[in-house]
């Protein structure tokens, strides 16, 4: 693909995700890093939507939660991010995704060798979470 195509692209998901955001009340945010273009989004306020996804196909932030679909704990974890307009891009355990097999791999580096798991699975510079009991120091802790 040649520049001009890559231009365009980038700026099609970039019109995308500004519009869907536009509709949801959510802010949008992109970045270049080297040649990627990062598209992020954060919601401010609207928690009930969907808008619950923050980023587009590449890490936008220092902050990945892994969730598990229908965990109240997790929707908690993420709305609190949402209502304090926290960027961070969300990972569905349920899925095939990637990051979770490394996730799972780090976290036995880490230490981990069975036990209890508390979801949402946190990964923050680089570090894994796995038992965090204070959501809302953690929370409380991150840089607004």
């Amino acid at each position: 693909m040649d520049l001009k195509t890559h231009f365009i692209q980038a700026f099609l998901l970039f019109l995308s995700v500004a519009v869907s955001a536009q509709q949801n009340d959510i802010s949008v945010l992109e970045k270049k890093e080297g040649e990627k273009n990062i598209v992020a989004a954060c919601n401010n306020g609207n928690t009930t939507s969907d808008a619950n996804i923050t980023s587009a196909k590449e890490d936008s932030t220092d902050l990945i939660a892994f969730f598990k679909p229908g965990c109240n704990r997790c929707e908690s974890f993420l709305k609190m991010l949402d209502e304090r307009c926290i960027c961070y891009t969300s990972v569905d355990m349920s899925t095939d995704d990637p990051r979770i097999l490394q996730m799972w791999k780090d976290i036995q580096t880490q230490g981990f060798n069975g036990g209890t798991i508390r979801y949402p699975i946190i990964r923050y510079q680089g570090a894994v979470i796995w038992d965090m009991i204070d959501m809302n120091a953690f929370i409380e802790s991150l840089p607004h």
